[in-house]
């Protein structure tokens, strides 16, 4: 399986986002590899850019 996309939903609240990292693969197939919850405020927002840069694919 090739990957053609990397995706971030992000669900914005007053108090917190809500992420999901999912995939795109050559077969035209969206795969939902996993989610997380971040608080909405500048703490937050910096463990939400850690956890994609952990994820991120080549």
């Amino acid at each position: 399986m090739k990957l053609l996309k990397q995706i971030v939903g992000i669900d914005v609240a007053q108090v917190e986002l809500v992420c999901c990292y999912a995939v795109l693969s050559d077969d035209l197939k969206t795969f939902i590899r996993t989610f997380a919850t971040f608080k909405n405020n500048s703490k937050g927002f910096s463990k939400l850019l850690k956890w994609l840069k952990e994820l991120q694919t080549n």
